[in-house]
């Protein structure tokens, strides 16, 4: 607790060493320690290796719109400056005569980064920006890494040189990047920067529970050996919404695990605010995540009393602001997000209100169009062709088309969350909290009627999601294990003829490790007892257990009635459970022991792996010149190899048997590595969609032998 003497006190310290202190403390709080700041400069290091500048999925137009004219100072469509024609891009919704974007929490989390962009833009070239800011990353990331192995000059020194040899090489190679890009630019940093969050979150609550080790080995994981990444600079909500599903969890976790019961509500209010910003992103996802949050809430918090209740639900409610206040200003309902609304189909020209195609310095114009997708299968037209709105709509072949996703996926979320104030008790004493609680039921009461119809919709999508579990099991397996070529559910019209939507398993292979759950519990069934079941259900880790496993069950009922899908690629609706399933595969003993057993075992066979891997995956491309889906399925099909390895080793090591440890550590490295390579090479040769941020990539990568 903060003292007035406290106060009093650095009335007479020095400026900067109350600055220094200040400083620290903050990184603490987004970073934890030392080597959280080096996980997450890290991570934008490797991601920033294959971010390309330009449209992979043609939702990104509609997002990307959507912060131009925000930053302009309005929340309706009246500019146009990434287009295909307003009426075929996707994400677009229409009220009351105006034309909206979606996922206003990602557009308006994007201005900050938007505001810094144009004002570097104003004096230097865009293009050698972001090379200043890689090489700027990387001296940072050697300098802490020296301070953390007590090696600080010679890293410092060898960070310094590796950085200035970088950006004077990408000086010499670079082509100018026109500043109409800083929008797109901004909305791709925000999600690498999430990205980079979520595996710091991830290592945090796992560094807590069962040391650095695991920790830094698994938030590693979650960023550079999982399709988490594949989306990082994809302007969609996935890469943000993996940020949110881990944030909950880590409030979650160390609101169980504070020292002080301030501190414990404290990250139990921000566990609550998370989900309500969540639901400024994407309402349904936030949705059926608030469902199972209050229940596994209430079961576990450490005090139910009603003054905590009312802070709680304050917390929510002020947190949900911003959801509202957007809702409202659209289309006058604050429970009805944008997704709710109906699709523009050119029903009003967006222009007409004044706006230009693009007139602006920041957006240069309309004249170049982004580069086509791979996925996509009509050509992007001129912005020439975007001024008229009153043309034909867009069929739904066309908006199937440009999107990679069905129209049922774009509007299937809507609601607001419902409040946790409605199953709080009520504060018999009067006073102040009794009047607190009484205008917070009052709100609550307004908030559930006007989103009662969203809930309603949010359970059919798990209803539904539940009876296709019991009645099509085709459906599950060909999203979760195997995708090879399944006409029944994907078509193949929408990507050329190519099988690139793979499985889940096949794109994230440590997954596997969850079979050793099997092999753990069959072995834990021969000691347990009903007293040492409650005493384990009191622990932290065993409290977030049961919300990993709920929220994980939630978000996969809710999207797979739309699953497996065309334009997935990484099953990209279930992204924000991926980081859940390392959680659970790094919460297995025999894991845990793999991972303390050999350090240099680990870094040797995750290398040995990216290396033998890497050559093999080289040698087929130039020995059987694969096709785009070919060598999807390729990687498909050696990836479920790594996922089998694992899973077995889990499952019998689970059981009990002695293993050499160093078996272990081979059987997640070999996963891993695996992942790594996908990653790799979807970002570096399959998909070539657009130029490359670092203008030093783009010239290594044109020394590849290979091509698709």
């Amino acid at each position: 607790m903060t003292r007035l003497s406290d106060f009093a006190s650095t009335e007479n310290q020095d400026p900067a060493d109350l600055a220094h202190r200040w400083r620290r403390r903050l990184g603490r709080a987004l970073f934890g320690d030392r080597y959280g700041v080096v996980l997450f400069l890290g991570t934008l290091a490797v991601l920033a290796t294959y971010w390309r500048v330009g449209v992979f999925l043609t939702d990104s137009y509609a997002i990307a719109n959507g912060l131009v004219n925000v930053a302009d100072g309005n929340l309706e469509i009246t500019k146009i400056t990434y287009s295909l024609t307003p009426g075929s891009q996707p994400g677009l919704w229409y009220a009351d005569g105006a034309v909206y974007a979606r996922n206003y929490a990602h557009i308006f989390l994007s201005l900050p980064v938007l505001w810094v962009l144009d004002a570097l833009a104003a004096l230097f070239d865009l293009r050698l920006v972001l090379a200043a800011a890689w090489s700027g990353i990387i001296v940072l990331l050697f300098d802490r890494t020296g301070r953390i192995l007590d090696r600080h000059q010679p890293f410092a020194i060898a960070g310094a040189a590796l950085a200035l040899v970088a950006f004077l090489a990408s000086a010499l190679v670079a082509a100018p990047l026109p500043n109409r890009w800083t929008a797109f630019l901004a909305l791709q940093i925000t999600g690498m920067l999430a990205v980079a969050f979520a595996g710091v979150v991830l290592y945090r609550v796992l560094t807590h529970a069962h040391g650095r080790r695991v920790g830094l080995v698994f938030g590693a994981a979650a960023v550079v050996a999982s399709p988490v990444s594949f989306w990082a600079s994809i302007p969609k909500r996935h890469a943000l919404s993996g940020l949110a599903v881990v944030a909950v969890l880590g409030a979650f976790y160390f609101s169980r695990a504070a020292d002080t019961r301030r501190r414990a509500l404290g990250l139990r209010a921000l566990a609550y605010a998370v989900v309500a910003l969540w639901a400024w992103l994407h309402a349904l996802e936030a949705l059926v995540v608030f469902a199972v949050l209050i229940p596994t809430d209430l079961a576990t918090a450490r005090s139910n009393h009603p003054k905590h209740l009312a802070v709680v639900t304050l917390v929510f409610l002020v947190a949900l602001t911003p959801f509202l206040a957007t809702n409202a200003a659209i289309n006058g309902d604050p429970f009805q997000p944008p997704r709710s609304l109906d699709s523009f189909s050119g029903q009003v020209d967006p222009l007409a209100t004044g706006g230009q195609n693009g007139g602006d310095s920041r957006s240069g114009g309309g004249e170049s169009t982004p580069t086509p997708t791979p996925t996509e299968s009509q050509p992007t037209t001129d912005a020439s062709t975007t001024i008229d709105g009153t043309g034909p709509p867009a069929t739904t072949e066309t908006e199937l088309t440009t999107n990679g996703t069905t129209t049922q996926d774009e509007t299937g979320g809507t609601a607001a969350p419902e409040s946790p104030g409605r199953a709080s008790p009520s504060d018999p004493s009067p006073g102040p909290i009794a009047t607190l609680l009484s205008a917070l039921t009052a709100i609550l009461g307004v908030a559930i009627e006007g989103s009662s119809w969203a809930i309603g919709k949010g359970w059919s999508y798990v209803d539904t999601g539940i009876t296709l579990a019991q009645e099509d099991p085709d459906r599950l397996y060909h999203t979760f294990l195997r995708s090879g070529r399944i006409p029944e559910y994907v078509s193949y019209r929408m990507t050329d003829q190519e099988a690139i939507d793979l499985a889940l398993l096949e794109v994230a292979p440590l997954l596997g490790g969850l079979l050793g759950v099997l092999g753990a519990s069959l072995r834990r069934l021969r000691t347990v007892s009903l007293k040492g079941l409650r005493t384990a259900l009191g622990r932290p880790t065993r409290q977030t257990d049961l919300l990993a496993v709920a929220m994980t069950v939630a978000l996969v009922l809710m999207n797979v009635e739309r699953l497996p899908l065309h334009t997935q690629i990484t099953v990209r609706y279930l992204v924000p459970i991926v980081p859940l399933g390392l959680y659970g595969v790094a919460r297995l003993g025999c894991v845990q022991r793999a991972v303390n057993a050999d350090l240099c075992w680990l870094a040797g066979a995750y290398v040995g792996g990216l290396v033998v891997g890497g050559l093999g995956f080289l040698l087929a491309h130039l020995w059987l010149d694969l096709a785009l889906g070919e060598a999807m399925q390729l990687h498909a099909l050696v990836n479920l190899a790594g996922a089998g390895l694992l899973a077995i080793w889990a499952v019998v090591a689970g059981l009990g048997f002695d293993f050499d440890e160093r078996v272990g550590v081979v059987a997640l490295a070999i996963p891993a590595a695996l992942s790594t390579l996908f990653l790799l090479f979807t970002g570096l040769v399959y998909f070539q969609y657009a130029d490359y941020a670092l203008p030093l990539v783009e010239a290594l990568v044109g020394l590849l032998p290979i091509a698709v």
